[in-house]
């Protein structure tokens, strides 16, 4: 495989939501992203299945919320943004994805990334394996052509037009119904904002002075005829320098957007 063919398919896979996301559906009113899968130093080129493709994942719904670290925050930041009850371990998972249709293709949330391949850390590149549909091709610098920067880049300006152009036409589907867009880590605010469209200066920070993270930055996502069609909300990762967020602290995050959405009169889905 050449260097062009090779871009092409990174191209393809970044504006193709199985790459990289893990499911959930893409029309419901919250959408919860991190800044790229973690745990493995290679990635396929041929995008994997998630859990949405042909329901043999489904069953892996539950067990994601409940046994995988990133799952189980979500699963509380969604529980109390909704205000449903608070559970924790199985039985919440089970109450989650049974009850309130988290992960399902026709449920109120979906999970993803701003970057598709998974790699153990945010800057390995240089020793990242490529495959193709379960054949080695080599590390990533060779196969690719790109620096780690240049990777970034073309994988924002894919997943950025492919992800605003779901927005507004979600937002003009549903009557002007606005998505919540939650992105982990506010160390990275910046990459969240350029791939919604939105400039940093105009984060408005929302305090939280007993939190071991720290504040979150909220920002209207706007169309191109300058409605609102989504709202950004950084918060921090569960895992920071001060030591993870207690599963209490990550529910207050939840809870402080639904009180300022109310109160800024966000046409957003707050039930589910």
């Amino acid at each position: 495989m050449d260097i062009t063919e090779a871009q092409r398919l990174l191209k393809a896979c970044a504006s193709d939501l199985r790459c990289g996301c893990d499911g959930g559906n893409i029309e419901g009113g919250l959408w919860y992203f991190g800044l790229e899968p973690g745990g493995r130093n290679h990635f396929d080129l041929k995008p994997e299945k998630n859990f949405n493709d042909d329901g043999s994942r489904e069953a892996e719904r539950v067990v994601w919320i409940e046994d995988n670290p990133y799952g189980r925050y979500f699963n509380q930041f969604f529980r109390a943004f909704f205000n449903l009850s608070e559970m924790t371990g199985k039985e919440s998972a089970i109450d989650s994805c049974n009850t309130h249709s988290l992960l399902t293709d026709n449920g109120p949330a979906f999970k993803g990334n701003i970057y598709p391949i998974s790699r153990k850390g945010h800057e390995d590149w240089e020793n990242l394996d490529i495959f193709f549909d379960g054949n080695l091709l080599g590390k990533a610098p060779k196969i690719t052509g790109w620096t780690l920067d240049e990777y970034r880049e073309n994988m924002v300006q894919a997943r950025k037009k492919m992800l605003l152009e779901k927005l507004e036409e979600k937002t003009l589907k549903q009557n002007g119904k606005q998505t919540i867009v939650v992105c982990t880590a506010t160390a990275q605010r910046k990459r969240f904002a350029d791939i919604f469209g939105i400039n940093e200066v105009n984060f408005e920070e929302l305090a939280f002075s007993n939190s071991t993270g720290g504040s979150a930055y909220l920002s209207p996502i706007h169309g191109n005829s300058g409605k609102i069609i989504g709202w950004l909300y950084v918060i921090p990762f569960f895992r920071g320098p001060n030591g993870p967020l207690t599963y209490e602290e990550q529910r207050k995050y939840a809870t402080r957007l639904r009180e300022v959405l109310i109160k800024k009169g966000a046409n957003v889905l707050l039930n589910c």
